[in-house]
């Protein structure tokens, strides 16, 4: 299964490690020394659109910014999870 983070992106659910929300993760000195290594690395991309990031998507490769809730992305992927054990 994939989720859809806006902007045309989207992922394969295996490959999601975390989903942070941003308003309280960027609070962390070492959250924001992570992403500008990404950013540096070439291993962030941003799917929000002109619009303020929500959530910050940690795959096995790279990292996303998406504007759509946390909770709204967490529902989608357990949704997924469970479809796929029936």
């Amino acid at each position: 299964m994939f989720l859809h983070l806006g902007n045309n992106i989207t992922i394969p659910c295996k490959d999601i490690v975390a989903l942070l929300d941003l308003s309280t993760a960027s609070n962390s000195e070492k959250t924001r020394e992570f992403l500008e290594l990404a950013r540096v690395e070439k291993r962030l991309e941003d799917s929000t659109d002109q619009q303020k990031a929500k959530t910050c998507v940690l795959t096995t490769d790279h990292v996303y910014f998406s504007s759509i809730s946390t909770a709204t992305l967490s529902k989608r992927v357990n949704f997924f999870k469970q479809k796929s054990l029936r």
